[in-house]
């Protein structure tokens, strides 16, 4: 088992992740969520990187062994918090993004209007 504090392991698309035991602080646009996860040196490691959508998909399909998402109603305002970018763009101006309460990917702009929050993986 692991300790509440360790990162988790998780298999999406017969592939081995381990996934970062929380968000990061606050929420980010698109290029900010990007550049944290290359930037983040946690655990020891420094692999760390923003999941495409598919891999964000695979987290959101798995959130209740790997814990600790935001699942809170989002409100009308510049910071969605239960929605997590993904590294996955849509033309040069659109990122893909997913709603951690219905399980929705769609896009938007990259910056300038909305920020959502961030999780971290690394291939184990």
């Amino acid at each position: 088992m692991f300790a509440q504090n360790s990162p988790k392991t998780v298999q999406i698309n017969y592939k081995n992740y381990e996934v970062l035991p929380y968000d990061l602080d606050g929420t980010y646009d698109w290029y900010e969520a990007k550049e944290a996860c290359d930037k983040l040196v946690a655990f020891g490691k420094s692999d760390w990187f923003l999941p495409d959508k598919y891999e964000l998909d695979g987290l959101y399909k798995q959130k209740e062994k790997i814990g600790g998402f935001k699942n809170d109603e989002p409100s009308f305002s510049s910071s969605f918090r239960s929605v997590y970018w993904s590294s996955s763009d849509s033309y040069l101006i659109l990122g893909w993004f997913q709603s951690f309460l219905t399980g929705g990917q769609d896009t938007s702009y990259k910056t300038g209007f909305f920020n959502y929050s961030v999780r971290c993986i690394r291939k184990k």
